[in-house]
């Protein structure tokens, strides 16, 4: 019986250490999702692209010491009406 009763404590702590092993790693910090952008030049648009234009509306706000952005909506508006051919903009900023 005293055996018996001993594999049941020993069982019960296994089963409890893993368990907030689990726990433990669930509470982790997330870390921001990285995007990688890398300009090769002007692309093929039909292989890129398709025939609509998505529009994002936002909120932005804040102070002279932060800055907030807030997703409205995203709407289609309809067909792409801009350039296929030239898909960068070759216009240089202006030199002061």
């Amino acid at each position: 019986m005293k055996q018996v009763i001993i594999v049941l404590i020993l069982a019960v702590a296994m089963i409890s250490c893993r368990q907030s092993e689990k726990k433990s790693e669930t509470n982790a910090p997330l870390k921001p999702a990285e995007i990688q952008v890398v300009n090769n030049g002007n692309v093929s648009f039909d292989n890129y692209f398709l025939d609509k234009t998505m529009r994002l509306d936002y909120f932005h706000s804040g102070t002279a010491a932060e800055e907030h952005f807030a997703k409205d909506r995203i709407v289609s508006d309809g067909i792409w009406s801009g350039s296929r051919k030239s898909l960068m903009d070759d216009i240089k900023p202006m030199q002061e």
